[in-house]
């Protein structure tokens, strides 16, 4: 039966029209509601309708509106990250083949590219104005989302998912941590990102509960717990960076707060340290914390582990109902405890990367995901993550690219001979990218790294500027003469 996402969202508006659906500061939306503004959307882009759509918006009501009328209009959607630069932003709409944005005023100055077609959303005025809502189906298993993996390269890939790999996911997710209609899930991290639009906005609107939407610009942990105890939230999902934020507040701030609807806090995304964890369990100390462990391409999530008494940062947990885990070396599955490069298979693998094939056969073959992590399953069928295959940075929970660094700086700056970025291990971020450069004259060296960090500052979204760039002789290289990377 061909299904778009906004069934999920018809469905709920059947089952709880009055229910309060999206909560974001002083504005709020039944699914009733919610189901009205996306039909006055959609009025308003059936004469713009493309196959295409990309939303470039941040966390929102108006996010949430123009995601399902997109959908609705049976359009391949895009949700591209608020935060990035405008350079990445303008790289990723081309690379797509974009045909319109929903966007508002601050977006369109931020891409600054006249070659798009633009959709311009406003702010919710909750009338009463009525049109007939257009739903154009198609078949479930075709593409109609494309994610952005964690992190862009300067070629960079999408993760082309169908309505059904979506859907196994997200039933998936609910039943790992018993998820219900009476839930409220605070959002806070990034919506575009896999694991926030699957587990979080999708699931929750599937389950007919609560949305709440963090509605300010930076983390500021005594108002997500004021949201917490206004909302009566019951589940939240961290990075490491904001459970480190807690930890700064006083343990008895705490207590101030009535927090005991809150069942559950997620957390992935990076290593958070056992200090962290003793420190937070102190803190919500009637709240389970739960470590997952996915990928994009996998739908995302993977695996499920509760945090009982030991915390061990590298087991991230038993796989989700329907996924099977693999480790395997050498074309070989081997046995427990030993390490090797982990496999997934499960119904919510993407179809691939979006109009690559060429990179899709590298990770997906024979309906095995190559998740490029490495790891071992242990006596009990939990999956322990230590290292990556290739060398990723991981910063703040979101993948970068070092080579992406270099190809931009080395292309920038004639002055630069040599470079490598590298990560270094970092308490609040994981890791954060280091530049090390070898430049034609080390006597202009100081100059030259101003003007670099100018540069990044300026063209580089946040995550991937260097904080460190240090000058050195000599580059360590392979016997073939690559650069040495570990």
């Amino acid at each position: 039966m061909p299904l778009t996402f906004g069934d999920l969202l018809l469905d709920s508006a059947g089952r709880y029209p009055n229910k309060k659906a999206i909560i974001e500061g002083s504005k709020s939306l039944t699914y009733r509601e919610l189901l009205l503004e996306v039909t006055k959307c959609q009025h308003e882009l059936l004469s713009k309708n493309k196959t295409i759509i990309a939303i470039f918006l941040p966390n929102s009501i108006e996010y949430v509106i123009s995601f399902f009328s997109a959908s609705m209009l049976g359009a391949i959607i895009m949700p591209v990250y608020w935060k990035l630069s405008s350079h990445d932003v303008n790289i990723i709409l081309n690379k797509a083949g974009v045909e319109l944005i929903i966007t508002n005023t601050l977006g369109k100055e931020k891409i600054n590219n006249n070659a798009f077609k633009y959709h311009l959303i406003h702010s919710v005025k909750n009338s009463t104005d009525t049109a007939t809502l257009k739903l154009i189906n198609k078949e479930k298993t075709n593409t109609s989302l494309i994610l952005q993996t964690s992190g862009t390269t300067s070629t960079p890939k999408f993760v082309g998912h169908s309505f059904s790999s979506i859907v196994s996911n997200l039933k998936a997710h609910i039943k790992s941590l018993n998820l219900c209609n009476k839930d409220t899930v605070l959002i806070v991290l990034p919506m575009p990102f896999g694991y926030c639009n699957t587990s979080q906005f999708l699931a929750h609107i599937y389950l007919g509960s609560t949305l709440v939407i963090y509605d300010r610009k930076m983390a500021d942990p005594r108002y997500l717990l004021k949201l917490i105890e206004k909302n009566e939230v019951s589940t939240f999902t961290a990075v490491p960076t904001l459970l480190k934020s807690f930890t700064l507040l006083r343990e008895d701030i705490f207590q101030n707060f009535n927090l005991s609807s809150l069942k559950y806090i997620c957390f992935g995304g990076g290593a958070v340290s056992s200090e962290i964890i003793t420190a937070i369990k102190k803190r919500f100390n009637q709240t389970k914390l739960v470590q997952t462990y996915g990928q994009t391409e996998a739908g995302p999530r993977i695996t499920t582990k509760f945090i009982e008494n030991d915390y061990d940062m590298t087991n991230v947990g038993k796989p989700l109902e329907g996924v099977s885990i693999k480790i395997i070396a050498q074309n070989k599955k081997l046995k427990v405890n030993e390490v090797g490069e982990v496999y997934i298979k499960s119904k919510s693998l993407m179809n691939g990367y979006f109009r690559d094939p060429e990179s899709t056969k590298r990770v997906l073959s024979n309906g095995l995901l190559k998740t490029g992590d490495l790891g071992y399953l242990d006596q009990n069928h939990e999956l322990h993550i230590v290292g990556r295959v290739n060398n990723t940075i991981k910063v703040n929970g979101i993948r970068v690219s070092p080579e992406e660094i270099e190809e931009i700086l080395k292309g920038e700056f004639n002055q630069i001979k040599e470079m490598i970025v590298k990560g270094e291990k970092h308490p609040l971020y994981g890791e954060i990218p280091v530049a090390f450069i070898v430049p034609i004259e080390f006597d202009s060296a100081e100059t030259l790294i101003q003007k670099i960090m100018e540069f990044c500052n300026n063209h580089l979204s946040s995550y991937k500027i260097p904080r460190k760039i240090n000058i050195v002789e000599e580059i360590q290289k392979t016997a073939t003469g690559k650069l040495k990377r570990s």
